[in-house]
């Protein structure tokens, strides 16, 4: 894929992506990770795309499957909230 090529396709697509992991994922945080591994994948594989239409289903295809792996890895289902990290780290009260 040329440079100018993968540049448009970051243009076209992004907020798409971006929307549908956040979506899947559940944080934005996360997703924009995940819509950036996505375009990676892009940028390395020397696949060919018969035309938009294949290169959309390819990019979205690619972000479904990478919102399933990051529901389904450790990072995910040992997370916590920040509010809840926050009061489990506070110092107990000293005993009067």
């Amino acid at each position: 894929m040329l440079p100018e090529e993968f540049e448009a396709a970051v243009v076209r697509y992004y907020d798409t992506l971006l929307r549908l992991a956040v979506q899947r994922a559940g944080s934005r945080a996360e997703a924009e990770d995940i819509v950036q591994d996505t375009f990676l994948q892009l940028l390395r594989s020397n696949q060919t795309f018969d035309g938009e239409e294949h290169l959309k289903a390819f990019l979205i295809r690619a972000v479904i499957n990478r919102c399933k792996d990051f529901l389904k890895s450790a990072r995910h289902t040992r997370s916590v909230e920040l509010s809840e990290a926050a009061e489990n780290m506070l110092p107990a009260a000293p005993p009067p």
